[in-house]
Formats: C-alpha cells, sequence, structure tokens
C-alpha cells in the first residue's frame, strides 16, 4: 500500500508490500512508476532493511519512496519481484493487454483533513481512462457501454482513509445516462470487498435528498 493515501506536492510517497517467495529466496523486488500521460517507467529498488518505511530488516516487508509529484498529478505503480532463478511476478498482474491495471494515487494540495466532515469517496484513473469513460458518457444511452475502467477506490471517513486498488469503475443506470451528469458503478474485487459489499453505485440524481437520507439514517 501507500501512504499517505492523498498526498501534497510537497510529500513524498512510501510504497511498502509483503512479498513471499515460494521458492525461498528473492534475488530483488522494484518498484515501477510512472507519473500522468508520461509512458517511461521509473524502477527504484524496494529494501527489505527496516530504513525504508519497511518496519524491521528481514521481516518479508519491503519498501521504498516515491518522491513529490506537482499537485494534481496522477501516480500510477506496480511492484516487480523476481527470485534466485530468474522467475518473476508483478502485482497488480498483468492483464491479457499488459500491465495495465497498476495501483494508483493523486496529488492534491487542496485536501484538508476534517473528521467531522461526511464521508468522502474518490475513484482515481489514469488519465487516458477517465477520457474514455467520459467519450463512453457521450453516447445515446441506447448506444452506450457497461465497459469498467480500471481505479483506486478511496473513502475517507472520520478522519480515516480505506483505499482499494483494481476496482472496476463504469457508467450505470440506462435512460438516466443521457443526464448532464452520470452516475457511476463501482465493483470490488471478491477477495477484497468493500463493508461486505462487491459493489455500490454512486447516484448523482436527487443528491440532496440521498444526504438528507443518509444524516437520518446515521442520527
Amino acid at each position: 500500500h501507500h501512504w499517505p493515501p492523498l498526498p501534497q506536492s510537497s510529500q513524498p510517497v512510501w510504497v511498502s508490500a509483503e512479498i513471499v517467495s515460494g521458492s525461498g529466496s528473492l534475488e530483488g523486488v522494484e518498484l515501477h512508476y510512472r507519473v500522468g500521460e508520461d509512458t517511461a517507467w521509473h524502477v527504484v529498488p524496494m529494501f527489505d532493511d527496516g530504513l525504508n518505511a519497511d518496519r524491521r530488516a528481514g521481516d518479508g516487508r519491503y519498501g521504498t519512496w516515491i518522491e513529490a509529484q506537482p499537485d494534481q498529478s496522477v501516480c500510477e505503480f506496480f511492484l516487480r519481484a523476481e527470485d534466485g532463478a530468474g522467475r518473476h511476478r508483478t502485482w497488480p498482474a498483468l492483464t491479457e493487454a499488459g500491465q495495465l491495471a497498476n495501483a494508483l494515487y493523486q496529488v492534491d494540495d487542496a485536501w484538508q483533513d476534517d473528521p467531522e466532515s461526511l464521508p468522502i469517496m474518490r475513484a482515481i484513473m489514469r488519465p487516458e481512462d477517465r477520457l474514455t469513460l467520459e467519450a463512453i458518457g457521450k453516447l445515446p444511452w441506447n448506444a452506450s457501454s457497461d465497459a469498467a475502467m480500471n481505479a483506486t477506490f478511496m473513502c475517507y471517513e472520520k478522519g480515516s482513509w480505506e483505499v482499494h486498488y483494481g476496482v472496476g469503475l463504469r457508467l450505470r443506470g440506462s435512460t438516466s445516462r443521457a443526464g448532464p451528469v452520470k452516475n457511476r458503478r463501482v465493483n470490488f474485487s471478491s477477495d477484497q470487498p468493500w463493508r461486505g459489499r462487491s459493489a455500490i453505485a454512486l447516484n448523482a440524481v436527487n443528491t440532496p435528498s440521498q444526504v438528507l437520507g443518509s444524516v437520518m439514517l446515521r442520527a
């Protein structure tokens, strides 16, 4: 995972992961990342030495840092581990189209922690995936698509963050897709549901009444 979940442009971000080798030995662990519309990957080694946000030396948790990035940047990253025999795996795993469904975070200088605020949800996508979803939203509602984009889902509530990588974000509804603001559906992986849910709907229709109902339910 990464920390802080929603960094500012003055903050580097640390990434850590517990790595287990089936062969019992690891030759190396790397973090690959790129920012915005960059196509080239930056590669930095990850360490299990107790000095790189990885807890204790030799405990199987590897860590490293991503340098601070400009405000509103979207950073995409994945991990690669290789054993002594040259076998390697990546997380997130490869898709049929390549290393595309990766973990994401966004830099936001305007963000301020407010434990008393209503829950805030964010879905972070690559710029090109966001444009693809916007293009789908411009199609006639009866000629639209349920294609889902890879995203990182984040929820801030009572001063704490929940982060889910690799969710699927798509448009939802039928005739409501003709509206100026689109409804969204977030699909979670079966092994990492969000609060016991495999999917949630983010509705943009009748929002005031939904907020009022939420407040009344929490009262």
